[in-house]
């Protein structure tokens, strides 16, 4: 696997070139579209579609199932534009660019089919690997400052959302706190409450890494007397874990060896799937978000691994436990690269059976499975790339 592994975390730094270089490239190629140009026809739908994907009720409503269906038609036509795109088609970004392509193409089958919640999530997921990108560049982009620009939000709860998934997390946490702990005199509700107390945790557990802090925070909003009961015993669980890790040895996922990352992801992965539920919705919540984090570490500083395929694996089975409501899973990403990078590596099996039960799942609704037929021969292509060992050459669309 190349350096740049996971997705597409090169793909969007491409967006940062200047508007003179597209310019002059229109004068020379007239029949191409230069992929700064390309970049910003995608900005430009995300800006008009984020007042509604931080919105569920907004994103759902039937009275917005216009316009928000044509700009998802609109950002899966340039989705697809991208495979004649003369950077985009360079080997570093063709995988990459392939798997965002059917990821956003997904999304809009998913919405026109009634699904409209999963393919919320799906929109704030391939947000999430955008921004993964751009927040670690400094750039002037005037397109991307107005996406970046929270201020349209009337609440605190909808501007920490847009900035969590923009991740401004900083920021985001400073607003989650207003509403945890000025809660009921905010007139939150319980469940944007509960939210924002899921972000924290995820924050803490897997981009901070850091239990100490967690459990400081945690145990500030354990002062709120008026947080419901029920809000009370999942932060009394994510302390009790929070505590524990707070014990153990650090583990350095840059310096692990394959033997070690397997060890310690059956340790406390594997051996916990089985565990019996606890009061709280979730009590094993910072054990999937803290062993993620580490091994997406893992795949970024390992990048001639030899177990890239199984890590992948975990990588999607924490995401799929985690719950999509606590972090914007990038499962269906991971589980899609297992298949199509490591067709032979008898991990390929395993993945292909947890992708295509998730494509069922996001397929379905109130009137049963509506799997369209292109998504079926995807299926069945990824299929046979796995039965045949990776002789089958995967399809460009």
């Amino acid at each position: 696997m190349k350096k740049n592994k996971l997705i597409v975390l090169g793909l969007f730094n491409i967006l940062l070139s200047s508007s003179a270089f597209a310019k002059d490239f229109v004068q020379k190629n007239p029949k191409q579209t230069p992929t700064p140009v390309l970049m910003n026809q995608f900005l430009g739908q995300l800006t008009a579609l984020k007042k509604y994907f931080i919105s569920e009720s907004k994103f759902v409503d039937p009275k917005n199932n216009l316009e928000i269906a044509s700009h998802l038609t609109k950002f899966s036509r340039f989705a697809r534009e991208a495979h004649h795109d003369p950077t985009l088609s360079q080997e570093n970004f063709k995988f990459s660019r392939q798997v965002l392509e059917e990821h956003i193409t997904d999304t809009e089958r998913v919405f026109k089919i009634g699904n409209k919640s999963y393919a919320r999530w799906r929109l704030a997921s391939t947000i999430s690997v955008c921004m993964n990108c751009h927040t670690q560049v400094a750039t002037s982009n005037r397109s991307f400052r107005e996406f970046g620009n929270f201020k349209i939000f009337s609440s605190k709860f909808d501007q920490a959302e847009f900035l969590f998934v923009t991740r401004a997390y900083d920021k985001a946490n400073e607003l989650y706190d207003v509403i945890i702990d000025e809660y009921p005199k905010n007139k939150n509700k319980p469940e944007q409450v509960q939210t924002a107390l899921e972000r924290q945790v995820a924050y803490f557990s897997r981009i901070k890494k850091n239990p100490t802090d967690a459990l400081s925070k945690m145990k500030s909003h354990q002062k709120n007397k008026e947080l419901p009961e029920y809000l009370h015993l999942n932060i009394a669980a994510w302390i009790s874990q929070f505590e524990i890790w707070e014990k153990q040895t650090t583990f350095d996922a840059k310096t692990a060896t394959d033997n070690q990352i397997i060890e310690y992801t059956q340790k406390n992965i594997e051996a916990k799937w089985t565990t019996p539920m606890m009061a709280a919705s979730n009590p094993n919540l910072v054990m999937y978000l803290r062993v993620s984090g580490i091994l997406y570490d893992y795949l970024q500083t390992h990048p001639q691994s030899k177990i890239t395929a199984q890590v992948l694996y975990w990588l999607a089975i924490c995401d799929r436990s985690i719950d999509n409501t606590f972090f914007y899973s990038l499962a269906d990403l991971y589980l899609r690269e297992c298949i199509t990078k490591y067709p032979t590596d008898p991990v390929a099996k395993k993945c292909l059976k947890e992708y295509e039960a998730e494509m069922i799942f996001g397929y379905t609704g109130s009137s049963g499975i509506h799997l369209p037929a292109e998504v079926s021969a995807d299926l069945d292509r990824l299929k046979k790339l796995v039965e045949t060992g990776g002789k089958l050459e995967m399809r460009e669309n």
